[in-house]
């Protein structure tokens, strides 16, 4: 791990990591690093090939009255602690190096910058948009990840992305929490005795909330009295705001729906803290839910303008493969990798008994399961013990992976149309395997493509969770058309690992 601290030597690193289309990640902070920074670094490995990590305490981002010089700062514990992560470089300028003498040009944040917590810290999203801009331009990175905790710091970054089209895409981290349900952040370590109790409010507060929503209320005033009726005065918390926004441009709705975010602040003593919970369905993960953001997000765009041309239509099809996963087939087509390694690793193609349909398709064409098979990362963990089996070779024997999506996005949801635009793979890859008895489907995307988009078959109205909430599997035995050789198929629907470790090993269902 590399230790940098000017400018022009960040980015020759950058060069060096981003060689021969090698994929680099930027996980910006203040230092005073936890487990919630740690989070972040994890999840950065999981996107590109290389990591980066910035250490900038950023005067810009503080007021006058803030706590700037207090904040804490210990370079050696956060370096000692990024080593064991397998993070490439750390970069820790100086204040001089990023706000030379006579520094001036700032970005405007625009309106989301000016409310919640742009009314109470003015000027602090602005700080924040500069630094995280010039982090952009000096480490460019391919992917950039946040964590959810500062939510309205990400919509501010993904719309600075947008409007001055950089080429970064930004990720989300779900929120880490201490066992009391308090969000880590550096500042909990300002807080006395008495006042960590009661920063418990704020998450029993968002808490208070969720169930709300999940019992039916939707009416966003009713949930905002709802975060309220915990702090009753003589609290030692005192509440700057507690709203139900969109979570896009953080305005008010008539109604609260999936994606949707509750936000709340509140001071303790001199110090503030915030907190938020994004609204949706019981069952839902924390991935789940920050992919329904992300979906809120793209629901709520404007329509784009017609393409001038048919071959302008075909680039932008290409190009924007969240929405046909077209671009797939010429980045990195699973089925090809599966077909090749179908010839080395199952010379007897009849004994898979067994194929699961998830989404496991990385950035990298080097992570993918056939290519390197001796890969170790959370999602192969999670499958292995899902499947009862240890290793690859283990696994090779019975069973074989394959995408129920070409779109390679880890976190981007897919909309509902990839679902049939990609299908038509599937059937094609149960061919591969005569002897084929079992279908593990993993996720609720590859649920409604094989379901929906393969068979033909209406999807229950159940939610996915609620399908497998008693056992956190659900089996259906059904014919497959056109081969009642090996009739009936056993369908048997899972959690994803990625996303969720709910399931439990079904080794069991698959005899």
């Amino acid at each position: 791990m590399q230790q940098i601290t000017s400018i022009p030597q960040m980015r020759a690193i950058a060069r060096e990591l981003r060689s021969g289309g090698k994929r680099l990640a930027l996980v910006p902070t203040m230092g005073a690093l936890h487990e919630g920074h740690l989070s972040l670094v994890r999840k950065a490995r999981l996107l590109a090939d290389a990591v980066v990590v910035s250490i900038f305490v950023n005067p810009m981002q503080f007021g006058p009255h803030e706590d700037f010089s207090r904040y804490p700062r210990d370079l050696e514990r956060d370096l000692s602690q990024l080593r064991h992560l397998d993070v490439k470089a750390v970069f820790a300028p100086s204040r001089q190096e990023m706000y030379p003498a006579g520094f001036a040009t700032c970005i405007e944040p625009g309106a989301a910058g000016e409310i919640l917590e742009g009314a109470f810290r003015p000027g602090h999203f602005r700080g924040v948009a500069t630094v995280v801009f010039k982090l952009f331009q000096i480490v460019t990175p391919d992917v950039a990840v946040f964590g959810q905790k500062d939510f309205q710091q990400t919509v501010i970054i993904r719309r600075m992305v947008e409007d001055l089209n950089l080429p970064v895409r930004i990720a989300l981290a779900p929120i880490v929490r201490e066992e009391t349900g308090l969000a880590v952040s550096s500042r909990n370590a300002y807080l006395s005795a008495e006042q960590r109790v009661a920063a418990g409010l704020l998450h029993q507060a968002l808490t208070l909330v969720q169930n709300a929503y999940w019992k039916g209320e939707r009416h966003p005033e009713a949930l905002e009295r709802e975060m309220r009726s915990l702090f009753q005065p003589g609290t030692p918390a005192v509440v700057d705001y507690a709203v139900v926004a969109d979570p896009v441009r953080l305005q008010s709705v008539e109604q609260a729906q999936p994606g949707c975010v509750a936000l709340i602040a509140a001071r303790l003593g001199t110090t503030r803290l915030i907190d938020n919970q994004i609204l949706g369905p019981r069952h839902a993960s924390a991935d789940q839910l920050i992919e329904a953001v992300l979906s809120f997000a793209k629901s709520a765009e404007p329509p784009a303008a017609e393409p001038a041309s048919a071959a302008e239509k075909q680039r932008l099809k290409v190009e924007n493969c969240r929405d046909c996963a077209a671009i797939s087939s010429i980045i990195l087509p699973p089925r090809e990798y599966l077909a090749r390694f179908v010839q080395e690793f199952y010379p007897q193609p009849q004994q898979v008994t067994t194929l699961v349909v998830g989404r496991d398709a990385p950035w990298n064409a080097r992570h993918y399961l056939y290519r390197n098979p001796q890969g170790h990362d959370l999602f192969l963990a999670r499958l292995y013990t899902l499947l009862g089996v240890t290793g690859f070779s283990d696994f090779a024997a019975r069973f074989a992976l394959t995408d129920a999506l070409r779109c390679h996005s880890l976190a981007t949801p897919v909309a509902p149309g990839a679902w049939q635009h990609c299908a038509r793979h599937l059937p094609g890859d149960m061919e591969m395997f005569l002897g084929l008895r079992n279908i593990v489907l993993l996720g609720d995307v590859a649920y409604q493509q094989f379901y929906g988009a393969v068979l033909a078959r209406a999807v229950s109205e159940r939610t996915f969770g609620e399908a497998l909430a008693e056992n956190g599997w659900a089996v259906d035995d059904l014919p497959y058309p056109g081969h009642t050789a090996r009739s009936p198929l056993r369908v048997i629907t899972c959690y994803h690992p990625a996303l969720s470790s709910r399931t439990p090993c079904i080794a069991h269902l698959l005899k």
